[in-house]
This record gives C-alpha cells, sequence and structure tokens, in this order.
C-alpha cells in the first residue's frame, strides 16, 4: 500500500469548498435531485446510481445542511460573495427536496431507471430512516423550525421502523429479498442483517435526534434508550441475545427473525461518539461557543432532576435540570433568568470558578 501526494495543497477549508462546488457541479437529476453515483451515505445501495442517473433524497438534505454551514462560516470569514452562493443553494436545495415527500414521508431516491427507492407499496425498502431524519436536521438548521411535513415524516419511520418489544430501530423496512430491485450489495445480506433491514446505530441516534428535534422528545428519548445496551442489560434475556459486550455500543443490531437482538460489529466508536454528541447537545442542549455556553434542552420528563458535569478551561459547573413550578435560571443560589423564553439565550461564561446552575422548566 502506498500513499501518494497530489501536487495540489490547500487548507481544510478550501478541501471543503472544493467538494461542496464538485457535487452541485455534477447536477442534477431527471427529478430534480442531486445524483446518487456509486453509493451516498448507504454506501451497500452501490447500484442505485451506478449509471448516472440515479438520484438521492439523502444526498440532497445533508448537502443543504453543509452549504448552509460554509455560508455561516465564510460569513464570519468577511467573504460575503461566497456567502450567498451557498445561502442560496441550500434554501434551493431544500426547496427541491421537499417535491419528495410522498404522502407520508421522504422517498430515499430514486434508482438509473426513474422508479423511486423508498415509496409505499413497492414491497421492499418501503421507508428509509435516514431521508426523514435528514429532513428534519435539514430544516432545523437553515429555518429554526421544523414543518409538519418533515414531523409527519420522522413520526412515520418512528412507527414503522421502531420495534418497540425488541428495542431495534430499524435502517429501513421492508428489508430487500427476493424483489425486483436493485440496489447493490446490500441485498447480499440476509433480511434483517446490518444495513438490509437491521438496526445500523447510527442512523438509530439519527432518529432519535431528530424526534426530539421535531418536539417528540418522550420518544426520541425512548430510542436512546431502547439502542443503549448498558441500560437495557437488566432485561431479562437480554445478554443473551445481545451476545456481546453490554457496555459498548455495537454498529448494528440483527431484526432477523431467528437472531432478533444480536449485536453486530462491536465497539463501534462512529455510534457512540454521536450517542454522546446527542445526550450532551440535543437532550442537555448544551451548546459552545468560544469562551461561554447556553443550554437548550430537549428533555423528557423522565430525566427530572438529571445532572451533568462540565469541566473546561479550570471551570467547574454542575448542571441540573428540573420540571415543575416557576421556570428559570438559579446561578449559585441567586436568580439570573425568569423569562423562560430567553433561558435558552443566556450565556455561561468559563470564568475558572465553580458553579452550580439550576435550570428549571415549566413544561416538559
Amino acid at each position: 500500500f502506498e500513499v501518494l501526494k497530489t501536487e495540489g495543497e490547500g487548507s481544510v477549508l478550501e478541501h471543503a469548498l472544493l467538494a461542496a462546488h464538485t457535487v452541485w457541479a455534477r447536477g442534477f437529476g431527471a427529478h430534480g435531485l442531486l445524483l446518487f453515483g456509486g453509493g451516498d451515505w448507504n454506501d451497500g445501495m452501490n447500484l442505485v446510481g451506478a449509471r448516472g442517473k440515479g438520484e438521492s433524497v439523502w444526498l440532497m438534505e445533508f448537502c443543504a445542511i453543509v452549504y448552509f454551514r460554509l455560508a455561516r462560516l465564510l460569513e464570519r470569514l468577511g467573504r460575503g460573495d461566497e456567502a450567498k452562493f451557498f445561502i442560496s443553494g441550500a434554501l434551493e436545495l431544500c426547496e427541491r427536496f421537499s417535491s419528495a415527500f410522498d404522502g407520508e414521508w421522504y422517498l430515499r431516491g430514486y434508482y438509473d431507471d426513474g422508479s423511486p427507492l423508498g415509496k409505499k407499496g413497492n414491497g421492499e425498502c418501503e421507508i428509509d430512516a435516514l431521508s426523514q431524519s435528514f429532513a428534519v436536521f435539514a430544516e432545523a438548521e437553515i429555518f429554526g423550525k421544523v414543518s409538519e411535513r418533515a414531523h409527519t415524516a420522522i413520526l412515520a419511520a418512528y412507527e414503522r421502523l421502531f420495534d418497540a418489544e425488541r428495542g431495534i430501530m430499524k435502517l429501513l423496512s421492508p428489508p430487500f429479498d427476493r424483489g425486483g430491485e436493485k440496489p447493490g450489495y446490500i441485498k447480499g445480506y440476509l433480511p434483517g442483517i446490518r444495513e438490509n433491514g437491521g438496526q445500523y446505530t447510527h442512523a438509530a441516534v439519527w432518529a432519535a435526534m431528530a424526534l426530539m428535534l421535531a418536539g417528540e422528545k418522550e420518544k426520541g428519548f425512548s430510542l436512546l434508550k431502547a439502542i443503549n445496551p448498558a441500560v437495557r442489560s437488566t432485561e431479562e434475556g437480554f445478554l443473551s441475545r445481545y451476545k456481546i459486550e453490554p457496555y459498548a455500543l455495537a454498529g448494528d443490531v440483527y431484526s432477523h427473525t431467528e437472531t432478533a437482538g444480536r449485536g453486530g460489529w462491536s465497539h463501534y466508536t462512529g455510534a457512540a461518539a454521536w450517542y454522546r454528541k446527542v445526550v450532551i447537545e440535543t437532550v442537555f442542549g448544551l451548546r459552545l461557543s468560544g469562551g461561554s455556553f447556553t443550554l437548550s434542552p430537549h428533555m423528557p420528563r423522565g430525566l427530572d432532576g438529571a445532572e451533568l458535569s462540565l469541566f473546561i478551561r479550570g471551570t467547574r459547573y454542575r448542571l441540573r435540570f428540573f420540571f415543575g413550578g416557576e421556570a428559570g435560571i438559579v446561578l449559585d443560589g441567586k436568580i439570573i433568568e425568569a423569562d423562560e423564553a430567553k433561558m435558552s439565550a443566556h450565556r455561561f461564561i468559563f470564568d475558572g470558578g465553580e458553579h452550580t446552575v439550576d435550570f428549571c422548566m415549566r413544561e416538559a
């Protein structure tokens, strides 16, 4: 194996901008969506757009987020003209992927021949979690709110993909099996194994995050509990089904009838990192910014009295979250914010001291 170096060099930002421009330059397919290529996030769907005409709904949603974040970064760097291109691009991508809403949820994309992927009635992969979750992410990021359409879609994913009895959040359903669709090597997995209708833990965590951002905090938190083996290890029969370490997240969990609940790839650090990120940044709502942070929790009532310890830049914060009574923020025993509408905007600074914060919420 030999690592080769290209003649050109560039900063991380320059690489990011080149990638963003390249995706747009490849053009759009017959339905106005970005091209799927040899696989988007799900590389197992490597034949959906192998002939250069297949289209990806997920890629539209993901690129809308990337474009918006690049625009904000360029604005901070004083590159306003470049930022305008990415802002307009993000808005156009959102408008285009909205056309892929199929009444109850978003399609996953289109094959090279123009037939839909992720459509009700297909018989295989009628719904895919990815395009529902990322529709929520894109709207929340760009517009600061989630439309009724995206809210309907993520609820459809929860209702159709979450096996509450076994605690499994499937990536898609029904799995590919004996039908005529040819998505790629994903179909080489047995139905209910890995990406082919099993739980792919990255996507399960994303679904939990999307539910919370859409206001479905109880449902989102139920997913986080279901996919955490440490939480579930006391359930009767769980470990005999799971069969791998209960203290580490698995990359995938089988939903196949004969092996339902069995963990696949163990110690999957990417899924663990996303789980941690969602708990800290979505459930507790912690957002770091320079020398300060804000709190905007999406917390279900089941976590009343929850605590988070934070130690950064020599400053220690003990953060406590409560429901009921008067809403407000109490810092070291003193009320510093009593207006519930302003609580999420309050900035806590890193000053080298030790502090206790009580964040009291009126509503769940």
